[in-house]
């Protein structure tokens, strides 16, 4: 049971992490991460939350409250 949480946490960290890989073009040094497009859309939605969780929880609020409202009439 813990080798499967260890496999799964190691594919769970690769995956939003990513991995390093090297410039294909010739004469150019460096490095570059390569992320799957999932991963990439995640951390787009958790840096969006982060900035604008303020206003992403009273809309919430307000839509469940209006929700409500309108079920009770």
């Amino acid at each position: 049971m813990k080798a499967a949480k260890k496999t799964w946490r190691k594919r769970l960290s690769k995956w939003w992490h990513g991995e390093f890989k090297t410039y294909d073009t010739p004469g150019v040094f460096g490095f570059y991460m390569e992320r799957h497009w999932t991963a990439t859309a995640a951390r787009r939605v958790a840096s969006f939350y982060i900035r604008h969780w303020q206003w992403v929880w009273s809309t919430l609020i307000a839509l469940a409250a209006l929700v409500v409202s309108l079920k009770l009439t």
